[in-house]
């Protein structure tokens, strides 16, 4: 009977397969969805053993779908804040730039971008992300970030932004209850979440005092994203051969990012008189 049954579907199947387009249009039938993940159908969740004592399912180790939405849920500070959701790659402008050696700089940077893009397989390979450096403030860095960190959402990739001080902050919620076991857990939880989600990005990297616990966990983050081949990507008002921490910190980043430099202009505050410009028209 399992025989017979399987051959009928196999059948239903086939003439579904060959006919799906003309039934659709005749009889308005919804075709089946297409999922990402073959082999647990998008649902997380795969089958690992079916006998008399019943079906078992673990997580899908193709997809880590599971996997990721916990990570999400224990890293909600570190979603893509709603000020940058909207950045795009394609409104990167470079005629911001107030001179041709500006703009050189910053098309450059924005060539490299959509270059490692376009390499995406192979830079997982490595795992090598990109560090993005300017002296000025309000350079473009954190727009072409986030602008990239959205693309990669909108291609699957699990991706966190964060400040480093926001990292940092979230490390210190964790010792409301210090020399407990309870507070080395939930530290100890938080840095592996870190280190572990598939794309991290840290902004306004370097920015903090340089302190023992602060190198500490950065190192402990970074070596270990380092280890697993983890893209870990970065913007900060300082040069990556400026950094202020130790060379165990500094040494990972410059063999696993690519160093780009933007233009030290702040074109942040020309953006802010073009959009009062455009409100005076209209008063």
């Amino acid at each position: 009977m399992d025989r017979e049954l399987e051959e009928l579907c196999k059948t239903i199947k086939a003439e579904w397969e060959e006919n799906k387009e003309e039934l659709a249009k005749r009889e308005r039938v919804i075709p089946p969805p297409e999922y990402k993940c073959k082999k647990c159908n998008d649902s997380g969740w795969i089958e690992v053993r079916h006998d008399e004592e019943g079906i078992f399912f673990s997580h899908c180790p193709y997809c880590n779908l599971i996997d990721k939405l916990e990570r999400s849920s224990k890293l909600s500070f570190a979603n893509i804040p709603q000020i940058y959701a909207n950045n795009r790659i394609e409104d990167f402008r470079t005629d911001l730039y107030s001179t041709k050696e500006t703009r050189t700089v910053a098309t450059s940077a924005l060539n490299t971008v959509k270059y490692w893009l376009e390499e995406l397989k192979e830079q997982e390979k490595y795992g090598r992300g990109l560090y993005f450096s300017s002296l000025a403030k309000g350079s473009g860095k954190t727009f072409l970030m986030s602008g990239l960190a959205n693309r990669l959402l909108e291609m699957g990739k699990e991706v966190k932004f964060a400040t480093s001080l926001d990292i940092l902050n979230e490390i210190k919620k964790t010792w409301e209850r210090k020399n407990t076991p309870e507070s080395t857990e939930r530290e100890g939880d938080l840095l592996e979440q870190l280190a572990n989600c598939e794309i991290l990005i840290i902004d306004d990297f370097g920015t903090e005092k340089a302190k023992d616990w602060i190198n500490d966990r950065f190192y402990q983050i970074i070596n270990a994203r380092y280890n697993n081949k983890k893209i870990t990507c970065y913007t900060s008002n300082i040069p990556l051969r400026n950094l202020q921490y130790d060379e165990r910190i500094t040494s990972r980043i410059k063999s696993t990012a690519y160093a780009i430099n933007f233009p030290d202009e702040d074109i942040r505050a020309k953006i802010g008189r073009e959009a009062h410009k455009e409100l005076q028209k209209h008063i």
